[in-house]
């Protein structure tokens, strides 16, 4: 459905069911992930010419998203013009999430071809002009995680320097808003959570500063006490996010692939950080969403084309299977093959039940 939804140009942003619909262009968002994705089929399983191809086309389109500032723009039409929308919204979470994209493909540099590998160099360094100008906690975490997976490919630098910064705004970001009842970065819990516990836990990992482990532990434990119950993953509605010293129900409906794929990706860094099984198990959990451990006891994940709805809806699912769902279903896939690795890792004492799904 991946190969369906891009074209010679990229990857279109939306589509009528599993049909790619032209009409709204393409995003840097979806091509930054759909990056990552490429980078973690070749990392995880084997390296091809045709998912190659891909990872240069998503690299291509990310350098022409890059203005000569080094900063990026994030919404391109069917013709190839940036949209008044650019000018129109905060684009630092789409910077952050590029900064995310050519990290990790600098990271997968073993998996990569080289000339892939050197294009994604040359966009990253000219990122690290405006990278700590950031103030967005998603933008900055975002960049803490392109830096950390640059460190792994070239250690030290400037590169360290910038992710030490970064990650003491984040820490501050957490210590002006968390309370006794609240360990949060801001005052309410919106989209792409998980980001901000795992950023935390990947600038302890560098710097080995004690007190953003227990921060990135204690947001990730406030954050799981959301959106898992016992026996399934509930995501945050985006129709009304959860807000501090608000005390209503979160309704059901407004459910999104993006939140269970970086809740797992978070679960992931945190057990190669920490090689507690717990974390291994939760990623399990998350990913059975997808086969229908959620509210609605329906698949979010289409094996007929290959794509992923869009949204979990109150009463239905959206039919529509875009770039965004399907790009993170295959992230989650993939990580449940790294998950396999481990091979079935339940504790007695500190996991959840085992999700029964009542097919294959």
């Amino acid at each position: 459905h991946i190969d369906r939804m891009t074209d010679e140009f990229g990857m279109l942003q939306f589509s009528k069911h599993d049909i790619p619909d032209p009409e709204f262009g393409y995003t840097l968002d979806d091509h930054a992930r759909a990056l990552i994705a490429m980078c973690t089929y070749s990392n995880e399983l084997k390296p091809s010419t045709f998912v190659n191809s891909l990872c240069r086309k998503y690299i291509d389109f990310i350098g022409y998203c890059q203005q000569p500032s080094g900063k990026f723009r994030n919404y391109v039409d069917i013709d190839g013009d940036f949209t008044k929308m650019n000018d129109e919204v905060n684009l630092e979470d789409a910077n952050g999430r590029a900064v995310w994209a050519l990290g990790y493909a600098l990271y997968s540099h073993r998996s990569l071809p080289f000339d892939a590998v050197q294009d994604s160099l040359s966009l990253f360094r000219q990122s690290m002009n405006w990278m700590e100008s950031l103030r967005s906690p998603r933008a900055i975490a975002f960049t803490i995680k392109g830096l950390y997976y640059f460190l792994s490919y070239r250690q030290g630098g400037k590169a360290a320097e910038i992710l030490y910064n970064l990650a003491a705004k984040l820490y501050n970001n957490y210590r002006l808003e968390a309370d006794d009842t609240w360990h949060w970065y801001e005052s309410y819990l919106t989209y792409g959570n998980a980001v901000l516990p795992e950023a935390m836990m990947m600038a302890y990992h560098v710097t080995g500063i004690e007190i953003y482990r227990k921060t990135a532990e204690d947001s990730l434990d406030f954050l799981c006490s959301k959106t898992f119950t016992d026996s399934h993953m509930k995501v945050i509605s985006n129709k009304t996010w959860y807000h501090k010293d608000i005390n209503e129900e979160s309704e059901d409906g407004g459910e999104q692939s993006i939140e269970v794929a970086y809740t797992m990706l978070a679960m992931n860094t945190f057990y190669n950080v920490t090689k507690n099984n717990s974390f291994l198990e939760k990623m399990r959990l998350a990913f059975s969403w997808y086969l229908g451990n959620n509210h609605l006891k329906q698949l979010v994940y289409n094996p007929l084309t290959y794509g992923c709805y869009d949204g979990l809806e109150k009463n239905n699912i959206n039919q529509n299977q875009g770039a965004e769902s399907t790009v993170c279903y295959l992230i989650a896939r993939l990580l449940m093959e790294q998950w396999n690795k481990h091979k079935y890792v339940t504790t007695k004492q500190n996991s959840l039940e085992p999700v029964r799904l009542g097919f294959n």
